[in-house]
């Protein structure tokens, strides 16, 4: 046997309406859903690209953005800023008597020891190899020196196991930026 239904056509477009408007629900859902989520991933690498894989301070090319933007900013606000450039000492020697995972295990301490003494690593950027780069804004010559002797005093307390007693030590170099 054969059964045939037939439906109105007023009955139909009713039906066609609550599938279009339920597609239309979903279709809505699915992109908000899927903006979502590209953001977040666009938020990830961006981030990603800005830091550092071995000490999770910011790199080189996070330090070159965020000094432009210091320097925007003092020039219109007249306010002073400072640099302070950190560089291993015998890091070479280091890395040739111990070997390079402890030379990783050095960068690390010290990427940890700077982010301790600054009480937030977003100032401080890897700037490359074993050098470190802190941006103070709106810095005075008191508050760059004892920012210096924080950092001095934190790398002197450090204690890393694959160096075996050998003490690390830094050289700072400190640079102010003040209108005129």
């Amino acid at each position: 046997g054969c059964v045939g239904v037939d439906y109105e056509a007023e009955f139909l477009s009713i039906r066609y309406a609550r599938v279009s408007w339920i597609l239309g629900i979903c279709f809505t859902f699915f992109i908000l859903s899927m903006t979502v989520i590209l953001y977040y991933v666009i938020v990830a690498i961006h981030k990603k690209s800005a830091t550092d894989y071995l000490t999770k301070l910011g790199n080189k090319r996070s330090f070159s953005h965020t000094v432009e933007a210091l320097f925007r900013d003092a020039q219109h606000s007249n306010r002073a800023f400072a640099l302070l450039m950190i560089d291993v000492n015998r890091f070479k020697q280091i890395n040739d008597t111990f070997g390079h995972p402890a030379g990783d295990a050095v960068l690390k301490h010290i990427a940890g020891a700077l982010a301790a003494a600054m009480e937030s690593p977003r100032g401080c950027f890897r700037y490359g190899g074993d050098e470190f780069a802190i941006l103070l804004a709106n810095a005075s010559p008191f508050a760059v020196e004892l920012s210096r002797a924080a950092i001095h005093e934190e790398i002197e307390a450090l204690t890393i196991d694959e160096l075996h007693g050998y003490r690390v030590s830094v050289s700072i170099g400190t640079a102010m930026w003040e209108k005129g």
